[in-house]
C-alpha cells in the first residue's frame, strides 16, 4: 500500500507535463506566414537587333600632303596650327613674270593690229588688179601667225597668273592640319618632295558612344592569315573633331534584326545547384515555380531567352528570398526606375548627414572657443 500512493502522483505529474506541452505546441501548429510581395514582369517578344562589339582604330578618310606649286622662299606662315590656314610664298618674282607676260600680249595684240590692216589693204589691192596674189598670200599668212602669237601671250599670262596665284598655298581639302613642317625663311620647289603641313579628313572605324552614327562601307573578301580577322570599314561623321587617327575604339555593328525575341532582365535568370539557368514564373492564381530556361546572347542588361519561355508570362524580377517554388506570391509590376531612385537616395541621404554632423562639430568648436 505504501507504494501505490507514490507511483500515482508520479503518473499524474506526466500527464500534466504532456498536457503543457500539447497547450505550448498548439498555437505554433495554427500559425502562418503571409505570401511574400514580389516584382514581376509580363514577357513580351519584339524585335531585337543582332549586334556584335568589334575592335578598330580611326583612320582618315583622305589624307593631303600639303606641298607647294611654286618655287621660292616662304615669307609667312598665315594659320595657327590646327586651323585650315596656310603659307605665303615671296610673290615678287611672280608678279614680276606676270608684268612680263602682260607687255608680251600687248606686243603680240599690236602685231596682230598691224597685220590685220595689212591683210586688209592686200584684199582691196587684189581686187582692184593692183596688188599680186603672192603679195595677198603673204598678208594673209603674217595675220594668221600675229593670230598665235596672240593666243600663245594669252597663255602666258595666264600661266603667270596661276604661279602667283600658287604663292597663296591654300588647303586642298578641309580637316583639320597638323603642325607645320617648315619655318618662314625655308626655301620651296614645286619639284621637291618636302610637305608643308598634312591635313587629315577624320572618320570613324568604331566607337561605343560616339553619338554621330555612321555606316558600313565594305568588308574585306577574304580573311587576313596574320591575325585571323576579316576588316570591315565604317564612315562616321566627325562635325567636332574629336575624333584623331590612331585612336583605338569599338564599335557596335548591327548585323541583322532577330524576330519575336524573348528578353528578360539579367537579374531575373537565376542558377540552380548545377549550375542551370532558371527563372521563377507567378501562374495565373499568384503562384510561383521555378522553370529552367536556355539563356542566349545578352542585349544591353537584358539576356535573350532562347527556350523556356513565351510571350504573356509573368516572371519575378525582385524578391526571389522568401519565394518558395509553389508557393503563393503577391505579385507587383517591377519598376526599374524606383530601383535607380533606390540607390541614389541612400548616398543623398548620407551626404546631408555628413553636412549636418560637420554643422554640429563646428558649432561645438565655437561653443569651446567661447568657453575659453
Amino acid at each position: 500500500m505504501r507504494f501505490t500512493r507514490p507511483i500515482s502522483i508520479a503518473t499524474l505529474g506526466a500527464l500534466l507535463i504532456l498536457a503543457g506541452c500539447q497547450e505550448e505546441q498548439a498555437p505554433q501548429g495554427g500559425f502562418s506566414f503571409p505570401p511574400p510581395q514580389v516584382a514581376v514582369i509580363t514577357v513580351k517578344a519584339e524585335d531585337v537587333p543582332i549586334t556584335n562589339d568589334l575592335p578598330g582604330r580611326i583612320a582618315a578618310t583622305r589624307t593631303a600632303e600639303v606641298r607647294p606649286r611654286a618655287s621660292g622662299i616662304v615669307v609667312e606662315r598665315v594659320f595657327e596650327q590646327g586651323s585650315q590656314v596656310l603659307y605665303r610664298i615671296d610673290p615678287a618674282p611672280f608678279q614680276v613674270q606676270v608684268d612680263s607676260a602682260e607687255a608680251t600680249l600687248r606686243r603680240a595684240k599690236a602685231v596682230q593690229a598691224q597685220a590685220k590692216n595689212a591683210s586688209e589693204r592686200q584684199e582691196q589691192l587684189k581686187k582692184s588688179n593692183v596688188s599680186s596674189a603672192q603679195a595677198y598670200d603673204d598678208a594673209v599668212a603674217q595675220l594668221a601667225q600675229a593670230d598665235a602669237d596672240v593666243a600663245i601671250a594669252e597663255a602666258g599670262l595666264a600661266t603667270a597668273k596661276l604661279n602667283l596665284q600658287y604663292t597663296e598655298v591654300k588647303a586642298p581639302i578641309s580637316g583639320r592640319i597638323g603642325r607645320a613642317l617648315i619655318t618662314e625663311g625655308a626655301l620651296v620647289s614645286a619639284n621637291g618632295t618636302e610637305n608643308l603641313a598634312t591635313i587629315p579628313q577624320l572618320v570613324l572605324d568604331g566607337g561605343p558612344a560616339y553619338p554621330h552614327p555612321g555606316k558600313l562601307l565594305f568588308s574585306e573578301a577574304a580573311v587576313d592569315e596574320s591575325p585571323g580577322q576579316v576588316t570591315l570599314r565604317g564612315e562616321f561623321p566627325n562635325p567636332d573633331g574629336d575624333l584623331l587617327p590612331g585612336m583605338y575604339v569599338r564599335v557596335q555593328i548591327e548585323q541583322g534584326i532577330e524576330k519575336a525575341a524573348v528578353l528578360v532582365p539579367q537579374q531575373a535568370v537565376q542558377r540552380d545547384s548545377a549550375g542551370g539557368a532558371l527563372v521563377y514564373v507567378v501562374s495565373a492564381d499568384n503562384k510561383a515555380g521555378t522553370r529552367p530556361v536556355r539563356v542566349g546572347r545578352a542585349a544591353g542588361a537584358r539576356w535573350v531567352i532562347t527556350d523556356g519561355l513565351k510571350d504573356g508570362e509573368k516572371i519575378i524580377v525582385e524578391g526571389f528570398q522568401k519565394v518558395q517554388p509553389g508557393g503563393e506570391v503577391v505579385p507587383s509590376e517591377w519598376d526599374p526606375n524606383a530601383v535607380a531612385a533606390a540607390a541614389q537616395k541612400p548616398a543623398a541621404e548620407g551626404g546631408e548627414a555628413k553636412a549636418d554632423e560637420a554643422k554640429a562639430e563646428g558649432d561645438d568648436a565655437a561653443k569651446t572657443e567661447q568657453a575659453k
